[in-house]
């Protein structure tokens, strides 16, 4: 039976073709009485009598749905291997950038820092903040380097404990307040979420802080101004729902289904706005994963991004 796939023109052609005595060759999507689809190959000839006039029609046809199958998954593979291979040698020319800004920086203030005697303290003390901060974004680089490669090969461990939450967070957000003056980003409040009772959680706390870290300074290197609030957004017996959420420039809906694969930054042009290696929340999905979590994002263009992970909370 017909699927339905076909135009009118389709079949037009078949049956001017066939009764003019000509043959057909071409290929059907049909359907199964049990409504299945199916994909077939087909020739249709005709066969004349000794007047000249057609009196049947002869098909031969082959089902190639497993054929049409195998073709389609390699294309993809295909696909996906090329965009793998693109996204790699745009991130490694990416990288090369992102490590040569924060070095040329280091090398640059630590030879004013030590040819001139004549340096008042004060300038001092500023050029060693810029070299600070350019050591802690270049050691950041590494770290996100080294984390994705063990997390590839499986040497990632996820050790855990039982330790207090709101604690870890309130000493978070105190370093995330600091960074975020450092940055010269004053115009953005940051905001704690947290229950007015203790919480006491068992999991990986290294991890949680590189989690929550690494949402952080998406967070603050996209948005401009307004505000970053972060927390606990729901407590059950069973697991605890965090959430980073800021007013930022926000995420595109087609980027959002891919913005947690790796090197996924390379693609886009805000790699040459705001830099980044764009491995930081493929590493976050990776941990969470690994700490039998799930993670989820809501975004709007100009709004800001909201990304939520629950974790088991024993």
């Amino acid at each position: 039976m017909k699927s339905g796939e076909h135009t009118k023109e389709f079949y037009d052609n078949l049956w001017e073709t066939i009764l003019s005595g000509k043959e057909w060759r071409g290929e059907f999507h049909n359907r199964k009485k049990n409504g299945e689809l199916y994909w077939e190959s087909a020739v249709i000839s005709a066969i004349i009598d000794k007047k000249g006039n057609i009196n049947h029609f002869v098909e031969a046809k082959e089902d190639i749905t497993e054929k049409k199958k195998i073709i389609a998954d390699l294309k993809m593979s295909k696909e996906r291997a090329e965009e793998s291979d693109r996204l790699k040698s745009a991130f490694l020319a990416n990288m090369s950038h992102e490590i040569r800004t924060p070095l040329n920086a280091i090398l640059g203030f630590s030879d004013m820092l030590t040819e001139d005697s004549e340096l008042s303290q004060e300038v001092k003390e500023e050029y060693s903040s810029i070299i600070n901060r350019n050591a802690d974004n270049l050691l950041h680089i590494i770290d996100d380097i080294l984390d994705i490669s063990k997390l590839e090969t499986g040497q990632v461990i996820i050790i855990k404990k039982t330790f207090d939450l709101i604690r870890t967070l309130n000493v978070l957000f105190i370093q995330f307040q600091r960074k975020i003056a450092e940055t010269g980003k004053e115009n953005i409040t940051l905001k704690l979420k947290i229950p007015d009772f203790p919480v006491l959680i068992h999991t990986d706390k290294v991890r949680l802080n590189q989690i929550l870290g690494n949402l952080l300074n998406n967070s603050s290197k996209f948005t401009h101004q307004g505000e970053i609030e972060f927390g606990v957004m729901e407590i059950t017996e069973q697991r605890i729902t965090f959430f980073v959420s800021d007013t930022g420039i926000g995420i595109e809906k087609e980027i959002q289904l891919t913005v947690f694969e790796r090197f996924r930054q390379a693609n886009d042009s805000t790699t040459r706005l705001y830099g980044g290696t764009g491995l930081g929340l493929a590493i976050v999905k990776n941990l969470i994963e690994l700490m039998e979590g799930e993670i989820s994002l809501e975004s709007e263009i100009g709004k800001g991004t909201t990304f939520k992970f629950w974790l088991p909370l024993n």
